[in-house]
């Protein structure tokens, strides 16, 4: 998330960590029968979005999905699945005290204790935060920066390297500072920090975590950590002449390459665990750069927050083959953490549509919130009835097509659901030894879909 799209009302949440008090748990919606077991983003117009039609439109005959889902516990109830990032529950803006927060099944945001209160005692309440940068204008993550520098200032009077991480560019120690898109505003950048040094994590759990962010006996509490795209290339310094520069070796003692960064990334993920089993870890679009990589990091999270769900930026090619590489993580190592998707829009088609592709990805903790321009939640009662009609998935997620061009769908307890990212309209061919039935009721063999449309039929 950026600091220009940020609500200051609101929360956000990229990694959260999670404090189970009296152990909680989230349990997962499953059916009760047993379901088979980040690179820099780029310009969002640097590439042509593809035509939303095709002449003649192609047909595709889709087959029954076959992959089985891990066993899971018994079924949430339905207003769980509703989960904000960022947002206000439907019915009531701009309130953090409105009694339709317990309706709310998990929320990311700012730290509003009033919001926080009024949530059942096993929702999920996150508060935004940060992991591996940070900067003193930044006030959304809460981290203690000033009593940060204080510190780090002594250390490095007393002979300490300084936890702040520099790298050395045409002869000068130079800040090093986080970016997506290969440039800066020192003014207002994050600053890389080192994770892998025991001093910051001492210092991330005891001034951060416990003398910050978390409230003493509040249950289920979360701390998100933003800007999850773990690579050394991310990172970079600012020239004399006010130009970014990245590709530069970090100064010793700082990691060397990505190997060794996406290493301390692990090691303070593990150790903040090992300091306190309750803590719990959710990642705003957590990346690395290869599979490997996030794979390690994976295994420290508990969660995912898919902010942005279906946006501009998955219509070109990087971005559909982005959000196909997204799918294919959420389905496999990701599949058992808590899952959080923000899509934005507000019309009931776009609402439904959306739904059915979250219900499309996502594994037996997931949270479905789709928020509108002023970051009110849209109508519920769009997407509630279409759960009930379809049930619970009884397999995982099938993505048929070539490179980030896809036709999703899955297999429900009731029905097949379906979603076009394609980039040209798609006619199905139903499986056959069923009989099928579109949302109005009528009896249908095929299913017509323009790109970025979702249906579904009841059997």
């Amino acid at each position: 998330m950026r600091l220009n799209q940020v609500v200051s009302i609101l929360v956000t949440v990229p990694l959260i960590i999670w404090a189970l008090d009296g152990a909680a748990q989230v349990t997962p919606r499953s059916a009760t029968k047993k379901i088979p077991g980040k690179k820099p983003r780029p310009s969002p117009t640097a590439t042509p979005r593809p035509s939303a039609t095709a002449t003649p439109t192609p047909t595709v005959t889709a087959t029954r999905a076959s992959t089985p889902i891990p066993s899971v516990t018994p079924a949430l109830t339905l207003t769980n699945e509703r989960g904000l990032y960022y947002g206000f529950p439907y019915g009531d803006w701009p309130s953090t005290d409105s009694p339709l927060w317990a309706n709310i099944g998990a929320f990311d945001g700012l730290r509003h204790l009033d919001t926080f209160t009024i949530m059942s005692k096993d929702a999920i309440k996150g508060v935004h935060g940060r992991l591996q940068h940070f900067g003193p204008r930044d006030t959304q993550s809460y981290f203690p920066w000033s009593e940060f520098v204080d510190y780090d200032n002594q250390q490095v009077a007393a002979g300490q390297p300084s936890m702040i991480v520099t790298a050395t560019y045409q002869g000068k120690k130079r800040q090093l500072y986080f970016s997506y898109n290969n440039s800066v505003d020192p003014a207002f950048a994050f600053m890389a920090v080192n994770v892998r040094d025991e001093r910051f994590i001492q210092f991330f759990y005891d001034m951060y975590w416990l003398g910050t962010v978390r409230v003493p006996g509040l249950n289920n509490q979360w701390l998100g950590l933003d800007n999850c795209a773990f690579s050394y290339a991310n990172y970079g310094v600012v020239d004399d002449s006010g130009n970014w520069v990245n590709g530069v070796t970090w100064d010793p003692p700082y990691p060397q390459n990505d190997d060794e960064w996406v290493a301390a990334i692990v090691k303070i993920l593990s150790e903040l665990h090992a300091k306190d089993p309750s803590l719990r870890f959710i990642a705003n679009g957590p990346d690395a750069a290869t599979d490997a990589k996030f794979n390690q990091i994976a295994a420290q999270l508990d969660g995912f927050i898919y902010e942005d769900f279906l946006g501009d930026y998955n219509a070109s090619p990087y971005g559909a083959q982005d959000l196909y590489k997204k799918f294919t993580r959420l389905q496999s190592v990701l599949f058992d953490k808590v899952q959080i998707y923000q899509p934005r829009g507000s019309d009931p088609a776009a609402v439904a549509s959306a739904f059915l592709a979250y219900a499309i990805f996502t594994g037996p903790k997931g949270y479905y919130g789709m928020l509108d321009g002023q970051s009110v939640e849209a109508d519920p009662s769009i997407w509630q009835p279409i759960r009930r009609a379809l049930g619970q998935p009884t397999a995982l997620g099938v993505a048929d097509g070539q490179n980030g061009w896809r036709l999703y769908h899955r297999e429900f307890e009731h029905g097949l659901a379906y979603f076009n990212w394609t980039g040209a309209a798609k006619t199905v061919t139903l499986p056959p030894g069923r009989t099928y039935f579109d949302k109005t009721g009528a009896k249908v063999t095929q299913l017509s879909l323009q790109y970025k449309e979702g249906a579904y039929v009841t059997f």
